[in-house]
C-alpha cells in the first residue's frame, strides 16, 4: 500500500498514515514525504502503533517510509486512578509566561513553576508547548536546565512544530521533540488530568 503526503500540512500527514495504518493490516505501507519534520512525526506515530519502520532520506530532501504494519493499536492504558497518586498528568504550556499582567512577574512565576514541579509528586506524565510556549524548549530559554532535567526524569517534552516555524525557533529547540497536533490533541484526550497554569 502507498500513501502520499508530499504538499500536506501539519498535521494532515500523520492523519493519513494513521488512517492507512487501520485500512492495511499486516501489510507494509510506502510512504512518500516531502520534509523531515513530517518524516519525524510520521516515524513516531508509526512506533506508537507498534510499527517497524525504514525511513530513506532522498538527495531531494524527501523521504521514503516503509512501515511494518504488525500491530494495529496499541491497547491503552488502564487507567490509573487519581487516589493512588498515579493519574497521568499532562502540564499545557501555552505561554512562557506564567498569568495576565507585568511580563517579568509572569517570567519569573514560570521559572519557579517549572523548578518546583522536579520537587514534587506526581511528576506529570508530560509538558506541552504550544503558541509562546514554545520559547521555554528553546537555547535562549532561562528555564532549559529544568526542562533537560525532567525529561531526564522520564517527562515526555512535545512542542507544537507549527508554532516553532511561525516564530522562526526550529533549528533552537534544546529539549524534547518537535510535534504536531494530531499527536498533541491524541496527548491530551489520553491524559487524567492536564494542568494549565
Amino acid at each position: 500500500m502507498k500513501t502520499d503526503t508530499r504538499g500536506s500540512t501539519c498535521p494532515d500527514p500523520v492523519i493519513k498514515v494513521k488512517k492507512a495504518l487501520e485500512e492495511a493490516k499486516d501489510t507494509i505501507i510506502k510512504v512518500l514525504v516531502d520534509n523531515e519534520c513530517s518524516a519525524e512525526n510520521i516515524a513516531r506515530a508509526a512506533k506508537n502503533h507498534g510499527c517497524f519502520i525504514e525511513a530513506e532520506k532522498k538527495e531531494d530532501g524527501s523521504y521514503n517510509i516503509n512501515i511494518v504494519n504488525k500491530v494495529m493499536t496499541l491497547p491503552r492504558k488502564e487507567k490509573i486512578k487519581e487516589n493512588g497518586n498515579h493519574a497521568r498528568i499532562t502540564i499545557y504550556l501555552n505561554s512562557n509566561l506564567i498569568g495576565i499582567g507585568d511580563e517579568e512577574l509572569g517570567k519569573i512565576l514560570m521559572y519557579n513553576f517549572l523548578n518546583t514541579l522536579m520537587d514534587v509528586a506526581p511528576q506529570p506524565e508530560q509538558i506541552i508547548c504550544v503558541n509562546k510556549g514554545v520559547f521555554l524548549v528553546t537555547e535562549s530559554s532561562e528555564v532549559l536546565e529544568s526542562l533537560k532535567q525532567l525529561e531526564e526524569r522520564g517527562v515526555k517534552i512535545l512542542s507544537c512544530g507549527t508554532c516553532l516555524d511561525y516564530y522562526k525557533l526550529k533549528d533552537t529547540v534544546k529539549v524534547g521533540s518537535i510535534s504536531n497536533m494530531y499527536e498533541i490533541l491524541s496527548s491530551l484526550l489520553k491524559a487524567d488530568k492536564v494542568i494549565i497554569p
